[in-house]
């Protein structure tokens, strides 16, 4: 198994002919099946349970990559949450962070 650190959930397969998606949670890898399904991309699904994590592997060969990468982008926006959980939470960092630039900014001015 290959135990680089990866920053995205897809790399290169060793043929160079395909990429590998991982997914780590079953709702999103189904979600993610659905969406290449719906554009008739070709791939295989593999459960990698020898790991103990039960990653589900993708492989789409890359003929298709504007498409899987699509979908791929597409399935992590469907899941994502937001950085700043509120509304009002959002107001009051951008309140605070203005008076700082404004303290900043005043400071700088007088000396």
């Amino acid at each position: 198994m290959d135990r680089r650190i990866r920053f995205t959930n897809y790399y290169e397969h060793d043929n160079q002919s395909h990429m590998v998606y991982e997914f780590y949670v079953t709702e999103r890898a189904d979600y993610f099946e659905s969406m290449l399904v719906d554009r008739h991309v070709e791939f295989e699904r593999y459960l990698d349970q020898d790991s103990g994590s039960n990653r589900v592997l993708f492989g789409v060969h890359k003929r298709y990559l504007k498409d899987s990468n699509d979908c791929n982008f597409r399935t992590h926006a469907h899941f994502r949450t937001r950085t700043i959980p509120g509304k009002w939470a959002g107001w009051v960092l951008i309140i605070v962070m203005l008076s700082l630039i404004i303290l900043g900014v005043i400071g700088w001015v007088k000396s």
